[in-house]
């Protein structure tokens, strides 16, 4: 039973009044989903004339969305939609609806989606560049890993321009659980290696997987779906002019020491479409190797010790074709700083200085945050105090972080959040007139709560020819006072 009847029932008149041609029952459906018969203009891309989509809503309706999904094969694998399960994505503004219109809008989403699909409009020039929905994961949970994270732009993108595929090393990290590639090597030898790029905030790695990578021209096979089986992949690489794939790929399974074989593949992606490739995208795939496969097989007695060759094996196996199964694709995601402050970031006229804060309490704390999640790719924290439980009300740090260095403490809790920034911290102390330390700044914001550091540091600072900022509240909390140096006059 839905929660809110009465609106629904307003959503399905208005419905049945506006679209006639629908053929709709007199009454509501019982259930929270519904599948509907649309007509499709005559196209190029094989989609019939008549397709089937499914609308599904929660008892929430109409605060909860109501999603779409299709039902017809012959309408999957376009832009603007999820690979794996079909589902429509519509304009944003029809998820904000909550009346009783939200049923009617979401149909007339569905007849705007159908009409730029027949017209090859779904995707146009100069539009964001959409990388494709490899749908998920399958049969994931059975291995290690399913999320790998990587470091892509324009500098690097030139560096895998002049080969196809290497080798490279997956680190492996524990917290967050995912994979991250590195120490890249071009050709199947011992190539030049392509320079990777510091990334601090993911810890310390607990060791690798030695991975082969290849690089596709692009990585769809239908429409804007990437392969989803085997013989898709198979038959992609051979489209694409790498006739040694499976080679490479039976190489990888054979070789692997473990029981898992994680596979690179890379495509180099547009920023915005229609404009020129700017950098490499990647994603991988798992499976089970040479090592594992003998001994499931051994144990459950499908081969004796004789007959358990690697190509008897790799008959049996998910990558041998003998069944053509689907590809455990791992969630992909690139964390380069242009991707990390896509949706907001503070002006370049700031991220592009190298800034050391002193005084990580109550104000430096929350100032630190904003800077770094703002995109600043440069701090150095400074404070010699330590974190206590009566700093916790103010402060942006917890209490696993008690009895810990304050700057230390922030710096790490700053680059789990900003991987690819460069935060360092001081836990000394400072007394304001070290030329040679405070000269390699651009900015220098000080967040005491006292005066002591004020002049002296002032006068250090116009020296270097250093901007300073004082910021600091009133013991009573309520007073902020700003102070800034100028061209002319200091601090």
């Amino acid at each position: 039973m839905m929660r809110y009847p009465e609106v629904f029932a307003k959503a399905w008149t208005l419905l049945k009044q506006e679209r006639p041609g629908l053929s709709l029952s007199e009454d509501p459906p019982e259930s929270h989903r519904l599948i509907l018969s649309f007509d499709v203009a005559p196209n190029a891309f094989g989609v019939p004339s008549a397709v089937c989509i499914e609308l599904v809503w929660d008892e929430n309706f109409p605060y909860g969305s109501v999603d779409v999904y299709s039902k017809t094969p012959e309408l999957k694998g376009f832009w603007h939609q999820m690979a794996g399960d079909g589902k429509l994505c519509l304009e944003r503004s029809i998820a904000e609806i909550s009346d009783e219109t939200l049923l009617l809008k979401t149909v007339r989403g569905v007849e705007d989606w159908l009409d730029a699909m027949s017209k090859g409009r779904l995707a146009n020039n100069g539009e964001v560049y959409e990388l494709p929905d490899f749908g998920g994961v399958s049969n994931i949970g059975d291995y290690s890993y399913s999320h790998l994270i990587y470091v892509e732009d324009e500098e690097r993108y030139r560096q895998f321009c002049e080969s196809r595929n290497g080798f490279c090393k997956l680190l492996k990290y524990v917290m967050p659980k995912v994979l991250r590639p590195t120490e890249f090597t071009k050709g199947e030898g011992v190539g030049a290696r392509i320079p990777d790029v510091e990334c601090q905030g993911l810890g310390t790695a607990q060791g690798y997987f030695m991975a082969t990578w290849v690089q596709f021209p692009q990585i769809t096979i239908i429409n804007n779906r990437p392969p989803q089986t085997w013989s898709e992949l198979f038959t992609l690489a051979e489209s694409s002019g790498i006739p040694n794939f499976k080679r490479l790929i039976r190489k990888a399974w054979e070789q692997a020491t473990g029981d898992e074989v994680y596979f690179l593949v890379g495509w180099p992606i547009p920023r915005r479409i229609g404009y020129p490739k700017a950098m490499m995208a990647w994603r991988a795939f798992v499976f089970h190797s040479l090592h594992y496969i003998r001994h499931a097989a051994k144990h459950e007695g499908y081969v004796s010790r004789r007959t358990a060759t690697a190509g008897n094996l790799w008959r049996l196996s998910e990558p041998g074709g003998g069944r053509d199964s689907s590809i455990n694709w791992l969630v992909g995601e690139n964390i380069s700083y242009e991707g990390m402050t896509a949706r907001w970031k503070l002006g370049e006229a700031l991220t592009d200085k190298k800034v050391a804060l002193v005084g990580c309490g109550a104000l430096g704390s929350i100032l630190a945050e904003l800077l770094v999640r703002g995109g600043l790719r440069q701090l150095t924290l400074v404070d010699g105090d330590t974190l206590e439980f009566g700093n916790l009300c103010r402060h942006t740090l917890s209490s696993t972080s008690v009895l810990e260095n304050k700057a230390k403490a922030l710096a790490c809790q700053l680059l789990r959040a900003c991987p690819l920034s460069k935060v360092t911290w001081n836990a000394g102390s400072t007394n304001g007139t070290e030329d040679s330390v405070w000269g390699q700044y651009d900015l220098v914001l000080d967040c005491t709560a006292h005066d002591k550091l004020t002049f002296p540091l002032a006068v250090t600072l116009r020296k270097q020819n250093v901007r300073y900022i004082k910021l600091f509240i009133n013991g009573n909390a309520k007073y902020l006072t700003i102070a800034s140096s100028g061209r002319y006059i200091r601090c």
